[in-house]
């Protein structure tokens, strides 16, 4: 049998304890014993929280979400923040609610249970069978916590005045809208904790989107729960995890983020790389490289455009985009901004790049005004931002924005989130099936709700492959005088040759 030697730091260890008397011994004994026995008794004393649990608890909405993957510590980090909360202020009065009585009971009663610090309680008595007896958990400095579950609908939840309440897993709509006016005169505090499960509902469109001010989402991966980073999983257990989990479930299972229930349009698009990058990070874009500005304007919405790069391998980099608002802070739709400041930003925006074309959505820009006579084209020109029609077949975009995603030329700034966020929703439209399009011959369509940075980039991509660009490794020049605005000048089609080379671009991301 193989005998491997002590390490040095081993051998100290060892020649230290070497001094001590059978006394010593003893009593060091017992007080590892203690600590053991504390730690099994009173984990919330010895919580530490990993990074993704830290920014969660330590932000100050009075809303925040921790969307996280199977076994990432999510319903760890609620039943630590409410007994937190509950024990540095006096006299709180908290409720907890889960999808179910049993699941409240075993697994969110459970947690709480696991982390009450036993020499902090007034009256705590739990059992698996039955949960906390009465239904309610005392502290000494006179906080409490009772618990609720969707499934008694919503008058269970009516009347009570709160200072928090802590939702795990995704609640009904009308459960949500019910807790809020239950912390509005505490101005309390709503954790939520889940796992989304059931694609992009009424109730994650609210908190991820956050669409009222206040509202900070968070999420947390399986994978931030590893061992290396000081939590409880080991390679052999993330490795049974992915292994017990379908494909289809592991963007909503392991990393926590939402994935509809439809089918994707754009699959093969990823929030991880080549698609998503770090801006400035990883790679800065160049101002040399020509800068295609995609505009898509609407009358009732907000006003969308993207800026797009093109190196000289035909790779496209998002690296700019604008959902114009008047207030950026404010989703109010009476709020768009006017057309004349629109075109101001954008030219000043421009300011330094190389400027190849600026196009805008055929559609939108010439539907005429009923009372001015003009179209949305026209006041632009008249302010100074010229652009050249773009739009066309929308199956043949996708197919076209399809390919470029599946061979990895398309990269976007993590910066650009309103077109991530639109890419991870753009879903085919529900009532009609592949199969049963393809045996009826009807085109299956893209859901039109949320897509107008989509369309911007479906609009670029389509105006680049049209100009041959996607095809070659040469440029198109856009005409720069007004008179010409609509005039591709093809005597200005490459680049100088001496011009430095575009890195290897995919050796970022092996």
């Amino acid at each position: 049998m193989l005998v491997m030697e002590p390490s040095s730091t081993e051998k100290a260890r060892l020649a230290n304890l070497s001094l001590l008397n059978d006394e010593q011994l003893d009593e060091l004994e017992r007080l590892i014993n203690d600590d053991i026995t504390d730690r099994a008794e009173n984990p919330y004393y010895f919580f530490k929280p990993l990074k993704k649990q830290k920014e969660f608890k330590d932000c100050p909405a009075k809303t925040k979400a921790l969307f996280g993957g199977n076994q990432s510590g999510k319903t760890t980090t609620g039943a630590h923040t409410v007994i937190e909360k509950c024990l540095d202020n006096p006299d709180q009065r908290w409720w907890c609610g889960a999808e179910t009585w049993e699941l409240s009971r075993l697994v969110q009663q459970g947690k709480i249970n696991e982390m009450l610090p036993l020499d902090q309680l007034e009256y705590a008595h739990y059992t698996e069978e039955n949960g906390f007896r009465h239904n309610i958990v005392r502290f000494k400095n006179g906080s409490s916590i009772s618990f609720r579950s969707y499934d008694q609908e919503r008058k269970r939840w009516q009347g009570a005045t709160l200072h928090g309440i802590w939702l795990d897993e995704e609640p009904p709509w009308d459960i949500y809208q019910e807790c809020l006016p239950r912390l509005a005169k505490n101005n309390g505090l709503l954790l939520v904790t889940m796992t989304s499960l059931t694609g992009y509902t009424r109730f994650v469109e609210e908190i991820v989107l956050g669409k009222k001010r206040g509202i900070i989402c968070f999420f947390i991966s399986t994978y931030d729960n590893h061992v290396k980073y000081g939590g409880v999983l080991t390679d052999e257990a993330l490795q049974r995890l992915e292994d017990q989990i379908e494909e289809k479930d592991r963007k909503a299972r392991l990393h926590g983020i939402p994935t509809p229930k439809t089918g994707m349009v754009f699959e093969n698009f990823s929030m991880q790389k080549p698609h998503v990058i770090p801006y400035n990070e990883e790679f800065e874009p160049r101002s040399d490289w020509p800068t295609l500005v995609s505009i898509d304007p609407h009358p009732r919405t907000p006003h969308g455009v993207l800026w797009m790069h093109i190196d000289p391998q035909s790779h496209i980099w998002v690296f700019n985009e604008r959902p114009w608002l008047k207030n950026e802070d404010s989703h109010d739709k009476t709020g768009w901004v006017d057309l004349e400041r629109f075109s101001q930003e954008v030219l000043s925006f421009n300011h330094g790049l190389k400027i190849e074309g600026t196009i805008i959505d055929k559609h939108a820009a010439n539907t005429r005004n009923a009372v001015t006579g003009t179209t949305i084209k026209d006041e632009l020109v008249a302010n100074g931002l010229y652009a050249q029609d773009a739009g066309g077949d929308v199956e043949a975009k996708i197919v076209i924005l399809q390919r470029m995603f599946r061979q990895g030329k398309i990269h976007i700034f993590n910066s650009c989130w309103n077109l991530l966020w639109e890419l991870q929703r753009y879903v085919w439209e529900p009532h009609i099936t592949q199969k049963v399009a393809d045996r009826r011959e009807e085109k299956q369509t893209p859901r039109k709700k949320n897509d107008h940075l989509i369309d911007c980039l479906m609009n670029g991509v389509l105006h680049l492959s049209q100009m041959g660009i996607l095809e070659r490794n040469h440029l198109v020049s856009r005409a720069r005088n007004p008179a010409g605005k609509d005039v591709v000048n093809h005597t200005d089609l490459h680049r100088n040759p001496n011009q430095a080379a575009a890195p290897a671009l995919m050796e970022f991301y092996e």
